[in-house]
């Protein structure tokens, strides 16, 4: 399994779309971890939204905001022992099949990173 963690601050506006991409992925077995960095926003609407929709989600809240990096690393001491890790900032998008395609070469080749390359749309 994949835990897909995604540090929030004041990213009510930007996360639905980031959970949409995660909605259609192709390979459904990941867990979506929102590490919320002290920012005082309310996403439990969200969540519920998207649990709704099928997605696994739990929620992390950092006793004080200490920024994107800090908030992945709190996920990761948080973890529930997936196999892997997967990062997203709460306003990227991934495209449908990226889970399973990066999951598949991680396992093909046993590999403990496996990177790709992105688009960026402004």
């Amino acid at each position: 399994m994949v835990n897909i963690i995604i540090p929030t601050y004041k990213a009510r506006e930007t996360l639905p779309q980031a959970l949409d991409s995660l909605v259609a992925q192709t390979k459904k077995l990941f867990i979506v971890t929102i590490v919320q960095d002290a920012d005082g926003e309310d996403y439990e609407d969200i969540i519920e939204e998207y649990t709704r929709r099928g997605l696994k989600i739990r929620l992390l809240t950092m006793p004080v905001n200490g920024g994107p990096g800090n908030a992945r690393q709190y996920g990761m001491d948080n973890d529930l022992m997936c196999d892997y890790f997967a990062f997203m900032d709460a306003d990227d998008m991934l495209m449908p099949r990226a889970v399973e395609i990066l999951y598949g070469e991680a396992k093909r080749n046993d590999a403990d990173i496996v990177l790709t390359d992105f688009y960026a749309e402004r």
